[in-house]
């Protein structure tokens, strides 16, 4: 048989759901502010849910090295020197006057620095463009370290033309190269 104390707990608890059942009722929202919370917090849930998972179906996993590859360098949408008209002589008339050397265009440099990065031992290049207009270039590649080649450090840059992005890469990854080899050499 229960005892008394046992009994008056029971009993206490009951009231006290009772008066709170009823404080609810009378002081607490109603069932449509209530509907209208939980929805709400529902679908904030769901849009946080939805763009982690976005977010993390774009990041790929830092741990998993990808194969070293050959660099992808996306095409420009829009040439990047544009050709000028035809200039006219002074004294001809209209004799249009023909430029047959024209200056190299600057992206015939990206493979001599694609180069300079592979002697660099620098992998994982990527040059695309960037931004929500794509009128900006990215360049992003891994060097590793020069006493744990294991390990590697992340460089990148962005400009507005796809050259100048991996020569900023470029100069980066030569002077981590410098620092690394001068931390263990003893300055008097």
């Amino acid at each position: 048989m229960p005892s008394f104390q046992t009994v008056f707990r029971a009993v206490v608890m009951v009231a006290v759901g009772a008066v709170a059942v009823k404080g609810w009722h009378l002081y607490g929202p109603t069932n449509e502010q209530v509907k209208s919370a939980v929805a709400h917090a529902v679908e904030v849930m769901q849009s946080a849910i939805q763009s982690r998972q976005q977010a993390t179906a774009a990041v790929p996993d830092p741990r998993v090295a990808p194969p070293a590859v050959a660099p992808r360098i996306v095409p420009p949408a829009a040439p990047l020197v544009q050709a000028e008209a035809p200039k006219l002589l002074p004294d001809s008339g209209a004799m249009p006057v023909v430029e047959t050397a024209s200056p190299p265009l600057a992206s015939d440099r990206i493979p001599e620095l694609m180069t300079r990065l592979q002697k660099l031992g620098a992998a994982d290049t990527n040059l695309a463009p960037w931004g929500s207009g794509g009128n900006l270039y990215r360049f992003s590649c891994r060097a590793p370290l020069a006493n744990a080649p294991a390990m590697t450090q992340h460089f990148e840059s962005v400009a507005a033309a796809p050259e100048v992005a991996v020569e900023q890469v470029v100069a980066k990854v030569e002077a981590w190269r410098v620092a690394q080899r001068d931390v263990g050499t003893l300055r008097y």
